[in-house]
């Protein structure tokens, strides 16, 4: 082994916890420390003697600036090598990819000769993992931003279609943006992952029976519905519990509400049977509500009248597509 007493003692540095290397002016390996070696997961004999390029060899783009910063070391000059990815080896067989900042610095003799490299080098993987997913984040918040303000500047116009005056406007829009504040709320605590048919109906109706003591039945397979399937599946449900109390089963007392669900090809098929006390006509529920189940391209609203009811089917396809929990 060269020596390099003075100006580096190779003893010192096979101390340190940071991965440390030494090259000479060719690039051979004269040096690797324990934490190195841990590092790319190769013992300092399989190293040492051996170049640089040929221990682990590179693509002729990354060669050139790999090589690049080897030689301005070599000029004098100290270098860095940010986000140098490299597959290791593990023990199972497998490849574990792993990013680097690697850096180079200039090793002089006593006549201030650049005779060796001492390279240090660091593992960023998490650092860079964690990089990736804020960006992610951040993307997908600002998606989620833009369709929310979307779907309430199309709640307040088409509210303010049906509105007769300020008042009925505001209680209107507010109780529309409430639903939407709750379904937010219920998805921001279960992380994201979209809530179950069951939740999403319970977070509505259950404020209306627990002031009115509303009759209702829940009854389908357990599935949870994507996050735009639950924010979809939240307002048609507010906009027919409205209907509800205003004109249908909830309007007088001994109405009753029954909801079920189940499988169809691309999607769920939801049944919303209300068996009201009062005769109903279907001109007295339309509004808002069949302008905004329009606006929804992957939901389908069809519904019946009888004398004593109201037959509503709702289809949740395409994007809003469920897995089962």
């Amino acid at each position: 082994m060269t020596d390099l007493k003075p100006p580096l003692n190779l003893e010192v540095l096979g101390f340190l916890s940071e991965p440390c290397a030494v090259f000479d002016s060719h690039l051979d390996y004269i040096f690797v420390n324990p934490a190195y070696s841990a590092m790319v997961g190769r013992p300092a004999s399989d190293l040492v003697g051996q170049h640089l390029f040929d221990a682990f060899p590179e693509s002729p783009d990354r060669m050139q600036i790999v090589q690049a910063a080897m030689d301005k070391c070599l000029s004098g000059t100290s270098s860095v090598l940010d986000n140098l990815s490299y597959e290791i080896p593990m023990e199972d067989g497998t490849f574990s990819e792993k990013t680097w900042r690697i850096c180079q610095d200039p090793i002089r003799n006593a006549d201030g000769k650049v005779e060796h490299i001492l390279q240090r080098a660091s593992d960023i993987t998490q650092q860079v993992i964690t990089e990736r997913q804020n960006v992610a984040v951040a993307r997908e918040i600002n998606h989620r931003a833009k369709n929310t303000m979307a779907v309430v500047t199309a709640i307040a116009r088409i509210t303010s279609r049906n509105a007769v005056d300020y008042e009925s406007f505001l209680s209107s829009f507010t109780g529309r943006i409430d639903a939407m504040r709750r379904t937010h709320d219920q998805l921001n605590d279960d992380a994201w992952r979209g809530l179950s048919i069951t939740q999403t109906f319970e977070t509505e109706i259950a404020q209306y029976a627990a002031e009115t003591g509303a009759d209702y039945t829940l009854s389908g397979p357990d599935v949870r519905l994507s996050v735009s399937g639950t924010k979809d599946l939240a307002l048609v449900t507010h906009e027919l519990l409205t209907n509800a109390v205003k004109y249908g089963c909830f309007k007088n007392d001994g109405g009753r509400l029954t909801i079920s669900w189940k499988h169809i090809e691309n999607g769920v098929k939801i049944q919303w049977q209300e068996h009201c006390q009062q005769d109903i006509s279907p001109g007295e529920t339309q509004g808002f509500g069949s302008r905004l189940f329009r606006m929804l391209p992957h939901v389908q609203v069809e519904q019946t009248y009888s004398k004593n009811g109201v037959d509503t089917v709702i289809h949740l396809t395409g994007d809003i597509a469920f897995a089962e929990i």
